[in-house]
């Protein structure tokens, strides 16, 4: 019997069963992702005492697969810190495919910064300045108010992650980064950076995004700067790009603050290194420079695409980053502006 006949039979005859089989995949990812991260959940928590190192973790995994056994060691770390509980711990199972996907994690030193972040509430400051939680020197995530948000905690554990010696001027790429991180695998849209993640979208259209994995685990931009100086972006281009997304960082919440002549210079940026890379023809960098400050303006809520989560990067279409001039048209199309 056909598929399409099995899906007609085990459906009313008012409403036909349409589902298409690339959401069934995703819904049976997510459930076993979801499975795994209980089990490892309440393993980690009965063995978090033997675990005191990485190391101990990874030889005590039993998986064949070796990328596999480094993420879920690291996922150890998160499920065996006593300032989490039980349900954050279950909720925070994502990170393992993040683990699989960032190769550059420095996994003694992450494990160790997982397993002893301490979490404090009630910070009236934060409050006044409007900010929901930060991540601190100290290896610490302190919350505004006693008000538990997922979308802040895993945030801030990216932060927790990512290699504390990104040098000054980068804070829009750490932002940036994390957010669209925190959107990519956890998928979540209310973290308040979007137009700095969306500038992480335009690099990843620029560049390989794996590069992106490698700035934030190192703490290293000129890995970023190497990457667009092969692609021909002169230097003085690139330090005015990441100075513009600076200042865009500093000052985003002064009303008083000319945001959008900002957006506008780092859009132009933008074009001008997509000029530079495929060579674009007169007639599409007009309508191109208009698509990019769109995007740079929008929110999560109007986004579906994805770069860096590669259980969802193949599902998105193609990231046209190395392709010719003759594939601009394409690129435009189906990727940076695929949803409008």
């Amino acid at each position: 019997m056909k598929n399409s006949e099995v899906f007609e039979k085990t459906c009313t005859k008012e409403k036909k069963c349409k589902v298409p089989i690339i959401i069934i995949v995703a819904v049976l990812l997510t459930l076993c992702l979801t499975a795994t991260g209980i089990f490892f959940c309440y393993k980690a928590e009965s063995n978090a005492n033997s675990y005191a190192n990485y190391e101990d973790a990874f030889n005590n995994i039993e998986n064949e697969d070796t990328e596999q056994k480094k993420a879920e060691a690291l996922y150890y770390a998160i499920v065996s810190n006593s300032s989490l509980r039980k349900k954050e711990k279950e909720e925070l199972s994502n990170y393992i495919q993040y683990f699989k996907d960032n190769k550059y994690i420095d996994y003694n030193h992450v494990f160790e910064k997982l397993k002893t972040f301490k979490i404090t509430w009630n910070n009236p400051f934060l409050l006044k300045e409007g900010i929901s939680a930060t991540y601190n020197a100290d290896n610490s995530i302190t919350f505004a108010t006693n008000e538990y948000r997922q979308e802040s905690l895993t945030h801030e554990i990216f932060h927790c992650i990512e290699k504390e010696n990104m040098p000054e001027g980068y804070g829009w790429f750490s932002e940036g980064f994390t957010s669209l991180l925190n959107y990519e695998y956890f998928d979540k849209k209310g973290d308040g950076w979007s137009t700095k993640a969306n500038i992480i979208r335009c690099l990843c259209e620029l560049i390989d995004p794996d590069i992106l994995f490698k700035v934030s685990a190192t703490g290293e931009p000129n890995y970023l700067i190497d990457a667009l100086n092969k692609k021909g972006i002169d230097g003085k281009k690139i330090k005015e790009l990441f100075d513009l997304c600076e200042k865009y960082k500093v000052v985003e919440f002064d009303v008083d603050a000319n945001l959008q002549e900002m957006l506008t210079k780092i859009a132009s940026c933008f074009v001008e290194m997509y000029n530079t890379i495929h060579d674009t023809p007169d007639y599409v960098r007009n309508s191109f420079y208009y698509s990019i400050l769109r995007i740079l303006e929008e929110t999560y809520d109007y986004y579906d695409y994805y770069y860096l989560n590669k259980l969802k990067v193949n599902d998105s279409p193609e990231t046209k980053y190395n392709k010719t001039q003759d594939e601009l048209s394409t690129m435009i199309e189906k990727s940076l502006i695929a949803h409008y």
